[in-house]
C-alpha cells in the first residue's frame, strides 16, 4: 500500500508514468550533453586509427617487417573507436529516420573499420613476400594510397592543403592490389565526408597529422584541399574543396 492506503493496483499506472518521464527527461539531457563531449573524442579516435594505417602503409614498401607493429597500433585504435561508435551510430540512425541528407559521422567510422581486413591482408602478404610492393606499377598504387590516407586526415581536420587523387588506372591484380582499392575507397569515403561542417569534424587535434606523409609529399606544398571525384548531386569531374563551415562545389 501506498504512503496514504492507497492499493498496489491504483499506484501501478503512476508508477509507469513516472518511470516513462524519468525515461524521457534522461534521454533529453544526454541528447544535448552527449554530442558535446563525444565528437572530440571521436576526432581523437579516429586520428588514433589513420595514423598507424599511414605508417603501416609506408612500411609495406620500405621496412615490411614493421608493418605488423603498425598494424597492431591500428587494431588497438579501432578497439578505442569502438567504445565511442554506439553513442554515434544510434543517432545515425535517428538521423536518417528523420530524412536528413548526405552524411553523418558514423559513416566516418565505418570507413576506418572498413581498412581492418585489407590492412591485415597487406600485413600477412609482406610477411610472406618482403617484396610484395617491388613491382613499379604496384609501388605507384601503393603510394597514391598513402597520399589518400593523408588526405583523409586532413580533410577530417579542414587542412587547406587536403586533397583526394583519384587512383592510377593501371592494369595492376593480385591480393595486395585489391587490398590497397578497399583501402583508398575508404579514405574517398572519409575525405567526401570529413569536411560536412554541422558534425564537428573540423580542427582535429594535432595528433591527427602523427605519422608519415606520402613518399616524395611535402604537407606544406600541396595544393587546395579537394576531392577530384563526381559527388551526390554533382556533375562528373565535379571538384569539392575545403570551406568554411563544410565543403563546397
Amino acid at each position: 500500500q501506498g504512503y496514504f492506503g492507497e492499493n498496489d493496483i491504483g499506484l501501478i499506472g503512476e508508477r509507469l508514468l513516472q518511470i516513462v518521464l524519468g525515461g524521457a527527461l534522461s534521454v533529453a539531457v544526454a541528447w544535448f550533453v552527449l554530442p558535446v563531449k563525444s565528437r572530440p573524442v571521436l576526432r581523437r579516435r579516429v586520428a588514433d586509427c589513420l595514423a598507424p594505417l599511414t605508417d603501416a602503409l609506408a612500411a609495406a614498401r620500405r621496412a615490411p617487417g614493421e608493418v605488423g607493429r603498425h598494424q597492431g597500433s591500428f587494431v588497438d585504435g579501432l578497439a578505442a573507436l569502438k567504445l565511442v561508435a554506439p553513442a554515434f551510430i544510434a543517432h545515425r540512425r535517428v538521423h536518417r529516420l528523420s530524412g536528413a541528407g548526405f552524411g553523418h559521422p558514423a559513416d566516418v567510422i565505418d570507413a576506418v573499420y572498413g581498412c581492418a581486413e585489407p590492412l591485415s591482408v597487406i600485413a600477412a602478404e609482406v610477411e610472406q613476400n618482403p617484396d610484395a610492393f617491388a613491382e613499379p606499377a604496384v609501388a605507384r598504387l601503393l603510394k597514391a594510397v598513402i597520399g589518400n590516407v593523408v588526405g583523409a586526415r586532413r580533410f577530417i581536420g579542414r587542412r587547406p592543403e587536403a586533397e583526394y587523387v583519384p587512383l592510377p588506372d593501371e592494369p595492376s591484380e593480385g591480393v595486395v592490389v585489391d587490398a590497397l582499392r578497399r583501402i583508398d575507397e575508404h579514405m574517398r569515403v572519409i575525405c567526401e565526408l570529413g569536411g560536412v561542417g554541422g558534425y564537428g569534424f573540423g580542427h582535429l587535434w594535432a595528433h591527427a597529422h602523427r605519422g608519415q606523409d606520402a613518399p616524395g609529399g611535402d604537407p606544406g606544398q600541396a595544393g587546395p584541399g579537394h576531392v577530384q571525384q563526381d559527388q551526390p548531386g554533382g556533375q562528373p569531374g565535379e571538384v569539392l574543396r575545403v570551406a568554411d563551415g563544410g565543403l563546397s562545389r
